[in-house]
């Protein structure tokens, strides 16, 4: 969920799902559904006001239509194969040197392959 998506949820339920610094965010929206500065003591007192100027927004929260439309390429899953002191990526059989790492340790401080980006979680 993203934090747009979080205030949007927060303002019209009035379920908190912001924490720290991205309450903020919350005061921001707040004050541009009622076109004025708002203050923390109002906010019971708007939450009638603030759910249905936030409505709209809450519905297309719920419709999906402000999720991300970012080009995202697919996750490619391998597996290190180990030999002597090397490690070879089972995607596109990138060779790295361990450096004196166990094969355990090696799986901890290498989790994707530097070179094709393939997470090595099989």
């Amino acid at each position: 969920m993203t934090l747009e998506e979080k205030v949007i949820c927060e303002t019209y339920t009035g379920i908190c799902f912001t924490s720290g610094e991205e309450r903020g965010e919350v005061y921001r929206y707040a004050e541009k559904l009622m076109g004025r500065p708002v203050y923390t003591h109002e906010f019971p007192g708007l939450a009638d006001q603030l759910k249905d100027r936030s409505r709209p927004d809450f519905i297309r929260v719920c419709k999906g239509e402000l999720a991300s439309t970012a080009d995202v390429a697919p996750v490619i899953h391998g597996h290190w194969h180990f030999f002597r002191s090397c490690a070879r990526c089972s995607q596109c059989e990138n060779l790295e040197s361990m450096r004196g790492y166990t094969e355990d340790a090696w799986k901890r401080f290498s989790p994707f392959c530097r070179q094709c980006g393939a997470k090595m979680d099989e």
